[in-house]
């Protein structure tokens, strides 16, 4: 079984920081290596992933015109 706190589901280069509150509390923020943006949920993660891959995928359509 997967253990819940691990990051082993990062792609290779992602970072993991943690925070401490005043009150005890930590926050995980995950760091995209290319840009250095924070995101703060394994969601925020994949959907970034999510839309990065698809704004690939328009650039190689785009650059690959067709004229008729």
């Amino acid at each position: 079984m997967e253990d819940p706190n691990s990051d082993d589901w990062l792609p290779p280069g992602w970072t993991v920081e943690v925070r401490v509150r005043k009150n005890g509390k930590r926050d995980k923020y995950y760091i995209a290596p290319s840009s250095g943006l924070k995101l703060k949920s394994r969601v925020e993660v994949f959907r970034h992933l999510d839309h990065a891959q698809n704004k690939v995928s328009i650039q190689k359509i785009s650059n690959n015109q067709c004229r008729l």
